[in-house]
C-alpha cells in the first residue's frame, strides 16, 4: 500500500512547463476520480507550495528535468518507488542535455586553458 512521503509510483518527465501543465490537466481528469494524487512541478513558480504537496504524497509526479533535479538535490523527492517512467518528447530533452554538456565541456576546457596560461 502506498504511504505519503514514500515518493511517486509514476514519474512523467517533459521538457517544458507548458507541456507539464497540459499533462497534469489530463492526468487529473482521469486519475482524480480514482483518488490517485498527481502533481506537476516546474520552474517559474515558488518551490514551497510544490514541496508541501510532495511531502503530503503523490502517486503521479509530472516534472520538468530542472525542477526535478532541484528537489532531488534538496532531498525532497525520493524516486525509489518509481515503477513507471514516461519521457515525453525525450528527443528534445536529450538534445538539451547534450548541448548543455557540450557547452559545459567547452567552458571547462577554456577555463583550464586560461588557468594553465596564467600559471606560466
Amino acid at each position: 500500500m502506498y504511504k505519503p512521503g514514500e515518493g511517486p509510483i509514476v514519474l512523467v518527465l517533459a521538457p517544458t512547463r507548458e507541456l507539464v501543465m497540459q499533462i497534469e490537466l489530463q492526468c487529473k481528469k482521469f486519475a482524480g476520480p480514482c483518488k490517485i494524487k498527481s502533481l506537476a512541478i516546474y520552474g517559474g513558480v515558488p518551490k514551497y507550495s510544490q514541496q508541501r504537496e510532495i511531502e503530503r504524497g503523490v502517486e503521479i509526479l509530472i516534472a520538468t528535468p530542472g525542477r526535478l533535479i532541484d528537489f532531488l538535490e534538496s532531498r525532497v523527492i525520493r524516486l525509489n518507488k518509481v515503477t513507471y517512467l514516461v519521457l515525453d518528447e525525450a528527443d528534445r530533452m536529450l538534445v538539451r542535455v547534450f548541448l548543455f554538456s557540450i557547452k559545459g565541456y567547452g567552458l571547462r576546457k577554456a577555463h583550464q586553458a586560461n588557468t594553465k596560461s596564467s600559471e606560466t
